[in-house]
């Protein structure tokens, strides 16, 4: 098995904790008003989001490059991708369900969740990637 989703995976975690980290206790709606917490924060999602271009980088080197790849590796990095798009349903299907639940009362959804949705989905669909990979080689 490939060391590289490992790292990939490894790598947009720490970047995920790490904007996480940088939340200020106010939560989304105080890391929306204050400028200090939101350009960080983004910064380290636009960093992330840059880390999962990685893996699939090196799955399209691989099978461009003089690297021996089977039949079993092409078929791990065509399906791979699938996980990205459940991922993304499943994740888009819990923010849902919570907001409304959270805010039904209120009316509306403040503008700050609806960020944290976006970033969340991208950052779940770049995460998806490296998943995939690993679960087909576990499969095989």
């Amino acid at each position: 098995m490939p060391a590289f989703p490992w790292i990939a995976a490894a790598a947009l975690v720490a970047l995920v904790f790490a904007a996480l980290a940088v939340l200020p206790s106010g939560g989304p709606r105080g890391a929306d008003e204050d400028a200090d917490f939101r350009l960080p924060v983004t910064a380290l999602m636009l960093a992330a989001l840059v880390a999962s271009l990685i893996p699939a980088l090196v799955a399209r080197h691989r099978v461009t490059s003089r690297v021996v790849v089977d039949e079993r590796d092409l078929a791990i990095l065509a399906r791979a991708p699938r996980v990205q798009g459940a991922a993304v349903i499943v994740c888009l299907a819990l923010w849902t369900a919570a907001l409304m639940e959270i805010f039904h009362a209120a009316g509306q959804v403040p503008v700050a969740f609806v960020v944290l949705v976006c970033w969340s989905c991208l950052l779940v669909h770049a995460l998806a990637l490296p998943v995939g990979i690993l679960l087909g080689y576990r499969r095989r």
